[in-house]
């Protein structure tokens, strides 16, 4: 199975989060070579180096933006909404999970889920094993934040015009493998102007 994109928003207040939301779509082919395009609703990749600005400093916002909103969601109320597909061609789904959670705190900051929407899974050619749904809950997006920044090879590509966002393009890869751990390897589209991470795909 390989997880192909994800796209997610979030809003940062002056008081640091004042609302999170969490939107996850992640896509299984049938092989390797036919999947979900990661370029959907992206125009062509612009390698110009950034104006007013440097790789370095831009993966240094974003990193520090990325811890904040790590924090925030281990503390904030958010839906979670996942959507796992298999697909034929790279165009036909022909297999859909879909769930969505309400994910609160109780008094003492405890973690709860409330299964909010959970219609009957259509998949068939691949198994969902606990794993998979552990990390759909727990882990839904990959988080590239200051503390994890020196485990990875962050390279920018270039510029891209995502949806209504202009955006910088990196290419990210683990420097080292380490038994038991769990890393990303793809590319990440950083918003221009507030130096979010909105998109990953790997």
């Amino acid at each position: 199975m390989n997880r192909l994109f994800w796209w997610r928003r979030w809003f940062l207040g002056r008081g640091g989060v004042a609302l999170l939301a969490a939107l996850a779509a992640s896509s299984f082919a049938s092989t390797l070579h036919a999947q979900t395009s990661c370029d959907t609703g992206t125009s062509a990749l612009d390698p110009t180096p950034p104006k007013g600005t440097t790789p370095a400093e831009i993966v240094q916002k974003f990193a520090a933006k990325e811890t904040i909103f790590k924090q925030a969601r281990e503390s904030y109320s958010y839906t979670l909404d996942v959507t796992v597909q298999t697909v034929l061609d790279s165009k036909i789904v022909d297999g859909e999970f879909r769930r969505v959670w309400d994910i609160t705190h109780d008094g003492r900051g405890k973690r709860q889920e409330t299964t909010t929407f959970s219609p009957h899974s259509t998949l068939t050619r691949v198994n969902m094993t606990q794993e998979d749904f552990d990390d759909l809950r727990n882990h839904p997006a990959f988080q590239l934040t200051s503390d994890e920044l020196p485990q990875y090879d962050v390279l920018y590509a270039g510029q891209q015009h995502i949806d209504e966002i202009d955006a910088y393009v990196f290419n990210v890869a683990p420097k080292h493998l380490g038994k038991g751990r769990r890393y990303f390897q793809g590319q990440v589209w950083v918003d221009a102007r507030d130096f979010l991470i909105v998109k990953t795909c790997g």
